[in-house]
């Protein structure tokens, strides 16, 4: 995938047929100011890769109703912001991380 822009702040791909786990790279070169993910509904393979922790400024993150696999990843703990977190219908494995919904 391209580029073009070095800010983003809100992804909304709800139900858009995605086939292909690509689109985490991407998403990783907006480190800071991406606030809001929405990938529910599409056909994501594969692990949420850990690189999702360093995205900072998450507050909502929705994964559902896709075909990711493998376990949760620990690095979610990192995201402070995240507000709301939506992953079922997947095929995950192993337990949730448990520091996962404390407050500091």
């Amino acid at each position: 995938m391209f580029n073009a822009s070095n800010s983003l702040y809100k992804l909304d791909l709800f139900r858009s047929d995605l086939s292909s786990s690509c689109i985490f790279p991407w998403l990783f070169n907006f480190r800071s100011g991406l606030s809001y993910i929405e990938l529910g509904w599409n056909k994501l393979q594969r692990p949420i890769p850990d690189d999702i922790g360093n995205l900072l400024s998450l507050s909502y993150l929705s994964l559902n109703t896709n075909q990711l696999e493998g376990e949760i990843p620990i690095s979610l703990e990192n995201l402070s912001s995240l507000l709301y977190l939506e992953l079922p219908e997947n095929q995950f494995e192993g337990e949730i991380p448990i520091s996962l919904g404390e407050s500091e």
